[in-house]
Formats: structure tokens, C-alpha cells, sequence
């Protein structure tokens, strides 16, 4: 089952082309990762894809139902977004924080029930962030900020998440622990993720399958293992490398 589905998408800044012709079909179920070089327009593609910028042409569909006729709301019930950088200016507590991942879903003139409450608590325990929580935001690490965005994220507990390069602040222990968090609710609660990634080898530790972007265009996708050889390596980045295989995934060796 197709949980978005990208046809001819195409955005311009200006004059200058950034995405040309985009087609994707991303499954229920299944995480993506987007590889590319600087400037291939992988930000720029998730900005789309999420509505912060308006594409210039081709369609896009949210469970077979065209994006635009969602609301904002209703947009926000499908899709949630994690950041590379969780930058806040207002000081709200950790807390405040957290519970804002439920608003998509609140009812006007109410609170957040006692179910909602309990998916917050146990993101926090997930997340060892029960010490944090009546902490400010702006007083935090990048590092912890990026936790809580992440835990925000789950919390919103939408069927569709993208990461933009969400572990970059992150120690090599949370950048694991967060991403294996990911792929087993993507697997468990059959969530799709779609995720823009610099590092190759943590693409290829998590990720189904792998979508090559180069000058704002579709280079490769498939699965890890295909997707994912020196011969694309080349045609992606221009360096020599060699690939070690693992089951059904590939670690790239730079050579």
C-alpha cells in the first residue's frame, strides 16, 4: 500500500531548477533514506513533501488523497517532521514541548486525555527524558534538543515521518538508539519513514531502501543492498570505494 506517492515533482527557486520530474512511491511499512551530494536538493525535497515550500508543478498524494486538499490540521494528523536543527527561541519547558506533539488531534476547548498522557510518559522513558522535563528548551544541548524533537515526533504519532539528517547533533549511542526506535515502529505500527541522511553506512544500517539524488534529480532507488555499490557510489559522490556485505545490507568503504 502506497502511503505517499510523488508524481513529476518539480520546484524552482527563482529562475533555477532545484527538483525536476520527482516520481516515488513510498510504502507502507518501510524506511527510505535519501542520499546525496551538497545541493542535490534533499532538504529541498522533504520541504516539499511536507508543505513548508510550495512545488512548482507535478502532484503529490497523501494516501491516495491529493495533499492539497488537506487541511492543516489534517496535514499535521499525516505527517510530522524532525528537523536537523530543533531550534527553539521561547523558552518552554520540555514538557509544553511533548505535549504539543498531540495538538494535530485536540478538539477545541479541550485537554490531552488520559491515553494521550500515557503515550507521552512512555516516550519519555523511551527517550530518558523524564529528568529533563521541567527544564527550558533554550537551556538544553543540541544534542537533547534533538531527543525531545524526536520524542515530539512520536508522540504525534503520525503514519508518515520524516527526519532531516535528525541525528547530525546527536553521540554516535542516541543516534543509534533513536533510529533503531524508528525502524521498530516502522515495522511494528507499519509507519513509513523517509529520512535524509549524509552518513552511507547509518543509511544502509536502517534504511529498506535508498533514494540517490544528484542536481536536483532522481539517480537510483531500490533496495539497500542493490542501490548501494561502488559502481552508484561513483555516479553519486565521484570517489572510489568498496562495498563489505552484511546479510542483506552493504557498508561502503571509501578507498
Amino acid at each position: 500500500m502506497s502511503a505517499l506517492h510523488v508524481k513529476n515533482l518539480g520546484y524552482k527557486s527563482g529562475s533555477t531548477s532545484i527538483l525536476e520530474n520527482i516520481n516515488l512511491s513510498l510504502e507502507v511499512g518501510k524506511f527510505y533514506g535519501i542520499l546525496g551530494p551538497n545541493g542535490s536538493g534533499k532538504t529541498t525535497l522533504l520541504d516539499c513533501l511536507a508543505g513548508l515550500v510550495p512545488k512548482s508543478h507535478g502532484e503529490i498524494e497523501i494516501f491516495n488523497v491529493p495533499c492539497h486538499t488537506y487541511s492543516r490540521k489534517e496535514f499535521a494528523q499525516q505527517i510530522a517532521l524532525v528537523p536537523q536543527n530543533f531550534d527553539i527561541s521561547f523558552p518552554y519547558k520540555v514538557q509544553e514541548i511533548l505535549e504539543m506533539g498531540r495538538y494535530p488531534f485536540k478538539k477545541r476547548m479541550h485537554g490531552l486525555s488520559a491515553k494521550e498522557y500515557a503515550l507521552i510518559d512512555q516516550i519519555k522513558d523511551v527517550f530518558e527524558l523524564n529528568f529533563l522535563v521541567d527544564k527550558e528548551v533554550t537551556n538544553l544541548s543540541g544534542g537533547e534538543k534533538q531527543r525531545v524533537a524526536f520524542a515530539k515526533a512520536l508522540i504525534q504519532d503520525t503514519p508518515i515521518l520524516f527526519l532531516d539528517e535528525s541525528t547530525s547533533n546527536m553521540d554516535p549511542y542516541f543516534a543509534h538508539f533513536v533510529l533503531k526506535e524508528v525502524q521498530k515502529r516502522t515495522k511494528n505500527e507499519q509507519k513509513t519513514v523517509l529520512a535524509v541522511f549524509h552518513d552511507m553506512n547509518l543509511a544502509s544500517r536502517y534504511c529498506d531502501e535508498i533514494i540517490m539524488l544528484k542536481d536536483g534529480g532522481l539517480l537510483e532507488m531500490g533496495t539497500t543492498k542493490k542501490v548501494l555499490t561502488p559502481i552508484n557510489i561513483k555516479r553519486l559522490f565521484g570517489i572510489e570505494s568498496i562495498a563489505v556485505h552484511d546479510n542483506d545490507k552493504s557498508y561502503i568503504i571509501p578507498v
